[in-house]
């Protein structure tokens, strides 16, 4: 729908051109990193390639959140000395046109199995996510909104410091919402106004419900 509204609007192309547009470009600067990662093992021998071997999605996500003197930490990480490593190998510069494809960063951890290695963890991260989606609320909605989200098509440390901002901010407003109750209730234990605290009471029920908060 948002490709289609995006369509109409512009009119320097027909409709079906702004539809395709958005879509085959994200596709394609996607796609050649990945190309230019099968490239170099094709080509360079694959033996002699610096694979991260699982570091990226372990020690990178630090990294991410440790700024260096105006520099982030990510230029020292393990999937930036890959793309290092290869660039010299490859006839032009590692994604030229820019964007990003999770299978990119896999085959650089384990070759031409990190795809199938990579794609099943995510997808037992989703099912985890998602059955726990009302016992770990509040982690399940910045996870939602970074990891679950962009993992395909964004470097993992990258998401993953987005999950943790998230997570920073909406822990400070559970612990703010949490103080305000308790406040309320050491002040005026028998006068209190639950609606003015944010809580819900079921019908014909006097117990007010103060919604999930972080695990």
């Amino acid at each position: 729908m948002i490709v289609g509204t995006r369509s109409l609007v512009l009119s320097n192309d027909s409709l079906w051109m702004n539809l395709a547009v958005p879509i085959t470009v994200e596709g394609d600067m996607g796609s050649y990193s990945t190309l230019q990662s099968i490239y170099a093992i094709q080509h360079h021998g694959g033996a002699e390639l610096p694979y991260t071997f699982g570091g990226s999605y372990v020690v990178d996500p630090i990294l991410w959140l440790l700024p260096k003197g105006g520099k982030s930490g990510a230029e020292h990480s393990f999937y930036d000395n890959w793309i290092q490593s290869i660039s010299v190998l490859l006839p032009d510069g590692f994604a030229p046109m820019g964007g990003a494809y999770f299978i990119s960063e896999a085959v650089a951890a384990f070759s031409y199995i990190g795809p199938f290695v990579v794609a099943a963890g995510y997808a037992l991260l989703l099912i985890l996510m998602e059955r726990n989606k009302r016992r770990w609320y509040c982690a399940y909605l910045a996870f939602t909104a970074s990891i679950g989200l962009l993992f395909v098509k964004t470097i993992f440390g990258n998401a993953f410091k987005l999950f943790a901002v998230q997570m920073i901010f909406l822990s400070i407003f559970i612990v703010g919402r949490r103080l305000k109750i308790i406040a309320a209730r050491l002040l005026k234990p028998d006068l209190g106004h639950p609606e003015l605290l944010g809580a819900d009471l079921q019908p014909g029920d006097n117990t007010p419900t103060y919604g999930p908060s972080c695990p």
